[in-house]
C-alpha cells in the first residue's frame, strides 16, 4: 500500500467547479471553497466570471472602487497633504520626539516630554543660560548640562535651554558651576 505525502491524511473526491469532472484530491489541497480539476480549468473559470462580477456590480450601481467609495478620503495625495499641515503645526512634537531618539540611539538614559521641557523654559524666564538673551530675540534650544557623549543622561534634570548660537559654541564641553554642576572641563 503507497504511503500518502506528508501532510496528507485522506484522499477524497471532488467535482471540478468549472467543467464538473469527478477528481481525487487530499483534503490538505481543498484550501478554497471552489475546487477545480486543474489550473486551465481555474483560469476558464476566472476569466468567465471576473466579467459577470464586472457586469453586475455595474448593473446594480455597486461599483464602489476609488472616488466612488463612500468612505474615500481624497487618495495619496490628500493623506500626505494632511500630514504635511500636521508637521507643519507640531514642529515641537516632531522635533522633542527626534530628540528622545536621538538620545536613545547613542545609549543615554531616560527621556523627557514636551510639556516637561515648556516647563522648564518657563522656570528659566525663557532665558539663554550662558548669554542671557530672551527667546523673542532667539530660538532656545535643548543643551545636556553634561553631554550624553561624557556619560551624561537624557533627563529633564541634565537639560537646561540655551541659543542655538551659545549651545554650539559649547559643544561636549561641561560648564563648571551651570546649573550647580561642580565637574571639571
Amino acid at each position: 500500500m503507497a504511503r500518502p505525502p506528508n501532510g496528507v491524511t485522506h484522499i477524497a473526491s471532488f467535482t471540478c467547479c468549472h467543467c464538473s469532472t469527478r477528481f481525487s484530491a487530499p483534503l490538505s489541497q481543498r484550501k478554497l471553497l471552489r475546487t477545480f480539476c486543474s489550473r486551465k480549468c481555474y483560469g476558464r473559470y476566472r476569466s468567465e466570471n471576473i466579467s459577470l462580477s464586472r457586469e453586475h456590480y455595474e448593473m446594480l450601481g455597486k461599483n464602489q472602487l476609488g472616488e466612488n467609495n463612500p468612505n474615500w478620503k481624497g487618495g495619496k495625495e490628500h493623506n500626505l497633504e494632511v500630514a504635511r499641515i500636521w508637521r507643519r503645526n507640531n514642529r515641537d512634537s516632531i522635533n522633542q520626539r527626534n530628540a528622545n531618539r536621538r538620545a536613545l540611539v547613542r545609549g543615554a538614559l531616560g527621556s523627557f516630554s514636551l510639556e516637561d521641557w515648556l516647563r522648564l523654559k518657563q522656570s528659566y524666564d525663557y532665558t539663554c543660560q550662558m548669554c542671557g538673551l530672551r527667546e523673542l530675540e532667539i530660538t532656545l534650544t535643548r543643551d545636556h548640562i553634561i553631554p550624553l557623549s561624557r556619560g551624561g543622561q537624557n533627563v529633564i534634570e541634565n537639560i537646561q535651554p540655551l541659543c542655538l548660537s551659545c549651545n554650539s559654541s559649547k559643544k561636549a564641553k561641561v560648564i563648571p558651576g551651570a546649573d550647580g554642576v561642580d565637574i571639571e572641563v
